[in-house]
């Protein structure tokens, strides 16, 4: 049996005096999220914040009711 491990690690690094960066694990669907906040630019953390919860909200409905159309949709979504 394979077994993966994943972890995630940000770091703001030398430039920036605050982290706008954001990420997800998913080990159940094998979904890993990573959002750049684009250090610099206006609401660089609200944006990734967003992207990363919208999406794990948006799985766990449809986790919850089982409606694998629907993530298909969204992988497909995502693919693009």
């Amino acid at each position: 049996m394979v077994v993966i491990q994943s972890a995630g690690l940000t770091d703001v690094g030398r430039k920036r005096k605050g982290n706008e960066d954001r990420f997800s694990i998913n080990d159940k669907l094998g979904l890993y999220i990573v959002a750049d906040g684009m250090g610099g630019h206006a609401a660089g953390e609200v944006a990734s914040k967003i992207v990363v919860d919208t999406i794990n909200e948006y799985l766990d409905r449809f986790q919850q009711d089982e409606k694998a159309e629907e993530l298909e949709d969204l992988d497909q979504t995502l693919s693009k």
